[in-house]
């Protein structure tokens, strides 16, 4: 049940169920209280008084009646009409014939229908009904004379759909079908299992290693003594002789839930020709008894795949006549028993312990008997002795060496393969396990919902896990290959930092930073970043740490779709404002869909952090197909880093680095031309300027080139002239193919600008570089639609902190300083 009635409410009528007549209130009550007590203490103080009456009600309009013998199941979403009471979940109710295993068929059945159970109730009652199953007495007190039924009410997770109300209908009868079956002939099974162990030959038959007989007589005794939960039992008959012996099923022998003559315990089963291929392969060994494994869960008691144990059957003079199958599941108690203990098991543990010959008392002795005994119980069942000899002993020399390691063991009938992996303890997490998984089902074309995972004081975990083919087939595998990518998969995450580490830099370098970084990256980032992405940040986190300055990457990972793009950010001591990451971003033309992280990496030793955050990020659809990282990695970077700091503008121009593949000084001079073009009065918005290059990159990288060209004091004069004709005839030959008239005429504005700048302080440095604003001289009288009257020139001064100008006509020069409005601020000023 919910631990919250906010997740979860009950309103019951003012009245009581409108099944629920007042000759019927005392049973009502009754019922009430039975529910009380089995309602966990947490969950009855939040559940009113009036809910459970109405709940209590409609059960008792629901379990009346009910036919002898017969399952009464229904599953609805009640409502307050029809019920007295509306539930935020599906509800079950069943009144059955109380019998083992049904409260943990039906939860099994449910959970592998991903339904959640929210609440459960299912109290034994003692009942006294008519010849037509009327109630006439009932009480939670056991009474001999009464028949006991198992009353339940369940809530699941709220289902509206019709058709799968009808789904779970069908499934829980047929669950409660198979428990009634295999219930109503357990003791007959047990019978049938002391019957078989009467038929098995009094001698031991030629070709049988010695003793299997008496073996095979144990442990069928052993099955029966409370170890094995008999589900069903099946015969087979051999007829024919020779190449056209086989074996035919007799149904009419079948008992538990093989009463079913359809039901298929081996998918190779040829149902039609009563030939199933399994039995028939075991009918050709020399074995007389085989534990395995069906490919079918159980739907009863637990939900996993059933254990088959075939039996050869003879005649008195010992003749094979044909085989018995019993299908079940091992009791608990058998994987609690000591290995050595149980019958067939314990002939395979002496011979393995005879054949390795060590003293008992030895080290290697007791490791030995050790690892038999936690060796996976179900293997130990289907395993022949040569084969856990083999293996057992490799396993005895891997505890020296303590390294991954795999064996394999492949069904007989290649219905399976079983895969056992130690690893180191300390290595192993349920992550690893998954992807062992993976590449085990790949490995196998097979499909794994069955593992084993054994982790003790022993250096080594034990995973054990079984890989289903999907096809009855095993494929060829190379088993030493796999083994190396398992490896290569179980490689602690630190280990393979190290071994990069010291590659790249050398063993003495690379163990002094492996040791500062070992344990410096959270679980978060080991589980998401690789070792080898890590050498990259490590790189970076040193350049922070001395620094003190943000630092960003941009890069892109093996196998990134076309369009993706990644950016990390690091700084000192603490993250940075998310808000402004992703505004600076996107004026340089990424857009961000995740950010991972903030990861902080604390260097042993080192008082400060490094915060890293990865952004997953989206090139801009018109520089997918042409992006170059290394061209423009540097560039960019350097760009973000100087809008971050304020060095530049943060607006939609820097996208131009991107897609024009400018540097950030190139980018200021077509930002310094826009805002004179704003001072000068152009129609055209902003917004639409920086639009119309983005949308013709290749327009804006011709104009800062022009711009350049013309005023580069290194050019000699025949080459800058040269060069200037070829860039603005391209210029005129790219504005004819340009389709929007608004973006023509702002590019012709643009280099109108450009082709009459005068001069230009762009080349200049001083101590620190280059000049941290830009100014140029233009000669007015030539530009296009600039507002009477017209000065002689101007110089334009812009940046990220200020815009003026001065203006010049004859004696009189005019200084201005235009604010962010774009109002031009004049006072004249005497010639010099």
């Amino acid at each position: 049940m919910s631990a919250s009635r906010k997740s979860k409410k009950i309103r019951a009528a003012k009245t009581s169920s409108p099944r629920a007549s007042n000759s019927n209130e005392a049973e009502v009550r009754e019922i009430k209280k039975i529910f009380s007590r089995h309602i966990p203490e947490d969950d009855r103080r939040r559940l009113p008084e009036q809910d459970l009456q109405a709940l209590a009600g409609s059960f008792w309009a629901f379990a009346q009646t009910r036919a002898p013998g017969k399952v009464k199941l229904r599953i609805f979403n009640p409502t307050l009409k029809k019920d007295g009471y509306v539930s935020r979940h599906t509800v079950i109710l069943l009144a059955n014939d109380d019998m083992p295993f049904l409260v943990d068929s039906i939860t099994g059945e449910l959970s592998r229908m991903g339904l959640a159970i929210h609440l459960i109730l299912h109290p034994i009652i003692s009942i006294a009904r008519d010849a037509q199953g009327q109630c006439q007495k009932f009480s939670q007190k056991r009474e001999p004379e009464r028949l006991s039924e198992s009353w339940m009410y369940l809530e699941i997770d709220e289902t509206p759909e019709s058709a799968k109300l009808k789904e779970i209908t069908h499934n829980l009868e047929n669950t409660l079908r198979q428990v009634r079956l295999a219930v109503t002939d357990w003791q007959a099974m047990r019978r049938k299992t002391l019957e078989t162990l009467s038929e098995l030959p009094r001698n031991d038959v030629a070709g049988l290693p010695p003793g299997e007989r008496e073996e095979a007589a144990n442990f069928l005794a052993w099955l029966e003594f409370d170890h094995f939960t008999f589900l069903g039992t099946r015969d087979y008959h051999v007829i024919g002789s020779g190449k056209k012996r086989r074996l035919e099923r007799q149904n009419q022998f079948s008992l538990g839930i093989l009463r079913d003559p359809i039901s298929v315990m081996f998918r190779t089963d040829a149902v039609e020709g009563n030939q199933p291929s399994t039995m028939h392969q075991f009918l050709e060994r020399k074995q007389l008894v085989l534990v395995t494994k069906t490919h079918c869960p159980s739907m009863v008691h637990r939900n996993s795949p059933m254990d088959a144990i075939l039996i050869k059957r003879f005649e008195k003079k010992g003749r094979l006549i044909g085989e018995r199958l019993f299908v079940g599941l091992f009791t608990s108690s058998t994987y609690s028993e000591m290995a050595k203990e149980i019958p067939l098991v314990r002939s395979k543990i002496a011979y393995v312990l005879d054949k390795a010959g060590f003293d008992p008392r030895s080290h290697d002795g007791k490791m030995l008997a050790h690892l038999l005994n936690v060796y996976p119980r179900d293997e130990l069942f289907q395993i022949s002795a040569e084969e856990l000899y083999a293996t057992a002993m490799a396993i005895v020399d891997l505890q020296q060496r303590q390294h991954l390691a795999l064996f394999t063991r492949d069904d007989p009938f290649g219905r399976f393969v079983s895969c056992l992996i130690f690893t180191p303890r300390d290595q192993y997490h349920t992550k690893l396990r998954q992807k062992f998984q993976e590449i085990l089902c790949q490995a196998f074309n097979g499909i794994s919902t069955d593992f084993n995972v054994k982790i003790t004081d022993d250096p080594l975990a034990q995973i054990f896990v079984v890989v289903r083919t999907r096809d009855g087939h095993i494929p060829p595998y190379d088993k030493a290959a796999l083994e190396r990518l398992l490896q290569e998969t179980g490689r602690d995450w630190g280990k393979k930092l190290q071994d990069n580490l010291v590659t790249a830099f050398g063993e003495n370098q690379g163990l002094k930073l492996s040791r500062r970084y070992a344990a410096a990256f959270p679980d978060a980032y080991r589980d998401s970043i690789s070792p080898e992405q890590a050498m990259s940040d490590i790189a970076f986190a040193e350049d922070v740490l001395k620094s003190g300055q943000i630092e960003v990457n941009l890069y892109r990972p093996d196998n990134t779709a076309p369009g993706e793009i990644r950016l990390k950010w690091f700084s000192k001591d603490s993250p940075l404002l998310l808000s402004r990451i992703l505004s600076v971003m996107r004026h340089m033309g990424l857009e961000a869909d995740a950010v991972m992280g903030p990861y902080q990496i604390h260097p042993t030793e080192s008082k400060a952090s490094v915060w890293i955050q990865d952004c997953h990020a989206r090139l801009p659809q018109v520089a997918v197909a042409d992006f170059d990282l290394t061209r423009v990695k540097p560039k960019f970077e350097e760009g973000l880093l100087r809008a971050w700091s304020g060095e530049i503008e943060s607006d939609p121009s820097n996208q131009l680095i991107l897609l024009a593949n400018l540097s950030w000084r190139e980018v200021v001079i077509l930002r310094a031309l826009s805002k004179y073009l704003r001072q000068a009065g152009v129609s055209y918005s902003e917004t639409l300027r920086i639009a119309t290059f983005a949308a013709h990159p290749r327009a804006a990288w011709l104009m800062v080139e022009l711009f350049k060209t013309r005023h580069d004091p290194a050019l000699k004069e025949k080459t800058r002239a040269k060069k200037t004709k070829e860039l603005e005839n391209e210029f005129k030959e790219y504005l004819n193919g340009v389709q929007r008239a608004e973006h023509d005429i702002i590019l012709s504005r643009y280099m109108n600008v450009v082709q009459n700048i005068l001069r230009t302080n762009y080349f200049q440095k001083n101590k620190e570089g280059f000049k941290p604003y830009l100014s140029f001289k233009l000669d007015s009288r030539k530009l296009d639609d600039l507002p009477l009257p017209r000065p002689m020139v101007e110089i334009f001064v812009y940046s990220p902190r200020m815009e003026g100008f001065i203006c010049a006509a004859a004696r009189w020069r005019v200084a201005a300083f235009a604010g962010r409005t774009g109002a031009r601020i004049s006072a004249p000023k005497s010639s010099a």
